[in-house]
């Protein structure tokens, strides 16, 4: 049987005087290794045939990247706020929205929890060293590297993340100046770092993967079982969802 195609999302940016889609290697890397087939999702995709890509694929990630529009959650403006792609995060909310009632399994990573929160409803910190008092550093510098393990964060052990992750505390790597702040009523924290800030975030669906976000990458982490898990366990499910 052929393996579960997973649609990812991808950034845009702007160079030579066009715009490119582009996407670190590192997420479809990772759905190759748990047994998945990319397919990455251009940002200009037409929303009017989202349904249909839907139907040819068995899940989606909804990768990292620059900021979601604060002007989608009514957040507060900051200097800091770059790279805002209206076009990206009208496309994601409508895949995840579409997702949802179809019922297709969706992990976001990073801004793709966030983005999520905000489809869902929810706010976000808009630079959280300044409005969010903590003494870690959320945003790594890029020069450490991106399997640069920083801070902990405690897992609830009572949920789906809970069970695929199997381990209550545990150290990730971090590149986020966003957080999430006012939680989407859909959605429950399933981990925290240890000041607070809300590190995962899932949608009630019973024992299936459902909805899923981690603020961290685990994409650059595959050499960790227990982040390698979160990518088996979400291809399992775009599996079952297949059949």
């Amino acid at each position: 049987m052929t393996p579960p195609i997973i649609g990812i999302t991808v950034s845009r940016n702007f160079e030579n005087h066009q715009f490119y889609n582009q996407n670190p290697s590192a997420y479809s890397e990772a759905i190759v290794l748990a047994g998945g087939l990319p397919i990455l999702i251009p940002i200009e995709f037409p929303l009017k045939d989202i349904t249909s890509l839907l139907n040819h694929i068995n899940g989606l990630l909804i990768s990292g990247g620059d900021d979601v529009d604060n002007q989608l959650y009514g957040g507060e403006a900051h200097p800091s706020v770059e790279g805002i792609c209206l076009k990206r995060d009208k496309l994601e909310i409508e895949l995840l929205d579409n997702a949802i009632q179809m019922k297709k399994p969706v992990l976001g990573i990073c801004r793709g929890m966030q983005l999520i929160n905000v489809a869902l409803g929810g706010t976000l910190y808009t630079h959280v060293p300044e409005q969010y008092k903590s003494d870690l550093i959320h945003n790594t510098p890029e020069e450490n590297g991106r399997s640069n393990l920083v801070h902990e964060v405690e897992l609830d052990m009572d949920s789906i993340l809970g069970r695929i992750v199997g381990i209550n505390r545990f150290q990730v790597n971090s590149f986020h100046h966003q957080a999430i702040q006012m939680l989407s009523s859909d959605l429950k924290v399933t981990a925290r770092a240890t000041d607070g800030l809300i590190e995962a975030v899932e949608m009630n669906s019973g024992d299936s993967f459902g909805v899923i976000g981690v603020q961290w990458h685990p994409e650059c982490l595959t050499n960790i079982e227990s982040q390698t898990n979160i990518f088996k366990s979400f291809i399992t499910a775009c599996k079952n969802n297949r059949e």
